[in-house]
């Protein structure tokens, strides 16, 4: 066994890609994302019924929602293991002891990144600047969760009874990361920046080139994906490249870095690749985000009241959007302090961005609370400073000045605001899980009692449909994508239907490997 590719998550579902590449003659191992796999994640818990941290890894481990690889992971999560718990895992078909030299992370979406949390310090992850910082903004602002730990770790130590608490003597300790395509912004104030007054933030001192991991030459190339930052790449193994497509799209805002993408795999001639099949059995138009625009445009000139607009986290695409249709019907885009702060953590990468505390379009909406966490504490009163922090009074009493970016989980500031009509904009995408449907449900039940009108509900399929592009390309781009590649071996991952794969590939000279997962697909 040369060269193998092991897919160990990934594998007829759609998200939590951990894949492993490994070349006996080059003596490397990497893997190629570490996600948090939520389909499987969905079978046993929620949003109150979480893996205890308390316990370490054993959750995640006994229910098979981490491989079970020895030598990989955070030893001071393992230190709560039983020894029924340790050969539960050695008796797996799939267990092994292994070593890697490092992670390449595609992008910040969970389903790629979450689940670096649980491996060890010292391995480095590569990846784009923008992917590093929106990474770090998400752990910053989130609540702590060990489950979120990507970009920094709070080391546990067992108490008197062995259950494992977060360290109140060490500080954070942070990974290393190896910025693939502007190395010096790891040295940035920010990677260095605490989110905790009292905690300070330890960075790693690994300085590795960026055109190398381990023994693989390594070619990142920028996708257009629905979050900023996304990278696809090529990796050249001892029996020639192997492309890995990472989650992307060709009809996006972005779309040419993509089309630049598929040219220079091309060029490669790679002997496999592993592409995303999210939306291989979408085989209708492909709506826009221009389309989207256009939509949200015509529904927010005719709207009366205050208009709501909802949108995936993190779609900084999305909020542009609704930041041009404020512009042109002359209101004032209010989003929250998450997206600000994220706003301008990304300028730090790319400059072309807005400036939230310059842009005259856009406020900050400060929803109540009692006790802020300290990012959120310092940017309030900076924008206060400035006279662009809003709340529910302002809006109560002037609602046709403002698009308010909200979601469902900012919906009982309707309460506050009180608006007695409106439009609610739902420019997200389509339920794919009963919670998503319930959600849905209650989301219903709110509009109804205030009397604001749902536009775009996901599912009323031909209404208002352009107002849902999706970050994900459609089959008819999947296949003219891989035609074009035309790798020897394609490997489709991160899909329900990867049979759709060899069916339209047929004649094509390209072999299509169904992957199972834990068996590896030897390529030489």
């Amino acid at each position: 066994m040369s060269v193998s590719i092991t897919c160990y998550d990934g594998v007829l579902s759609i998200g939590g890609n951990k894949i492993l590449l490994e070349d006996e003659e080059r003596d490397t191992r990497i893997f190629l994302d570490f996600g948090l796999p939520f389909a499987r994640r969905y079978l046993f818990f929620e949003e109150y019924l979480k893996p205890r941290p308390g316990v370490g890894l054993r959750d995640p481990l006994r229910l098979g929602l981490l491989p079970p690889l020895e030598g990989i992971y955070r030893t001071d999560l393992l230190a709560a293991l039983s020894a029924e718990d340790r050969a539960y895992i050695s008796s797996s078909p799939h267990h092994r002891r292994l070593d890697i030299d490092g992670v390449f992370l595609s992008h910040a979406h969970l389903d790629h990144s979450g689940y670096i949390s649980f491996l060890r310090e010292d391995i480095p992850i590569y990846t784009s600047a923008m992917t590093a910082f929106i990474a770090k903004v998400m752990q910053d602002t989130g609540q702590p969760d060990f489950e979120r730990e990507v970009c920094y770790l709070n080391l546990r130590e067992p108490n008197e009874k062995g259950v494992l608490c977060a360290s109140k003597q060490k500080g954070y300790l942070g990974r290393p990361y190896v910025l693939v395509d502007n190395p010096a912004l790891v040295k940035h104030d920010y990677w260095r920046w605490s989110p905790a007054q009292r905690k300070d933030l330890e960075i790693s001192s690994l300085q590795a080139p960026p055109e190398r991991i381990g023994g693989f030459p390594l070619k990142a190339y920028p996708v257009d994906h629905s979050i900023y930052g996304a990278s696809a790449c090529a990796v050249e193994s001892s029996v020639g490249w192997v492309i890995y497509t990472g989650d992307l799209r060709l009809r996006g805002v972005r779309g040419r870095l993509s089309r630049q993408f598929i040219e220079s795999a091309a060029a490669l001639q790679p002997v496999a690749m592993l592409c995303e099949g999210t939306r291989i059995d979408n085989e209708g138009s492909e709506a826009t985000e221009e389309q989207v625009f256009d939509v949200a445009l015509r529904v927010a000139q005719g709207a009366r009241g205050v208009i709501l607009a909802d949108f995936a986290a993190r779609n900084i695409d999305r909020l542009l959007i609704f930041l041009r249709v404020a512009k042109e019907i002359g209101r004032r885009l209010a989003i929250s302090p998450v997206d600000g702060f994220l706003l301008e953590k990304m300028r730090h990468v790319d400059a072309s961005l807005p400036d939230v505390a310059e842009e005259e379009a856009v406020v900050i909406y400060a929803d109540v609370k009692s006790a802020p966490r300290y990012w959120e504490r310092e940017l309030r009163e900076r924008y206060e400073a400035k006279g662009k922090l809003i709340g529910a009074r302002q809006v109560r009493g002037s609602p046709e000045d403002y698009i308010l970016c909200f979601s469902f989980f900012d919906i009982n500031d309707l309460v506050d605001i009180d608006p007695q009509g409106g439009t609610y904009i739902y420019s997200s995408s389509e339920a794919y899980n009963e919670e998503s449907v319930l959600d849905l449900w209650r989301l219903r039940n709110w509009l109804r009692t205030f009397e604001v009108e749902l536009i775009g509900d996901p599912e009323m399929k031909e209404e208002h449909r352009e107002l849902h592009a999706s970050g994900h390309a459609s089959g008819a781009d999947l296949l003219s994508m891989i035609k074009e590649i035309h790798p020897q071996v394609l490997i489709p991952i991160h899909t329900e239907k990867p049979e759709l794969f060899a069916e339209s590939l047929t004649g094509t000279g390209i072999k299509v490997c169904l992957p199972e997962k834990g068996k590896p697909i030897e390529l030489g």
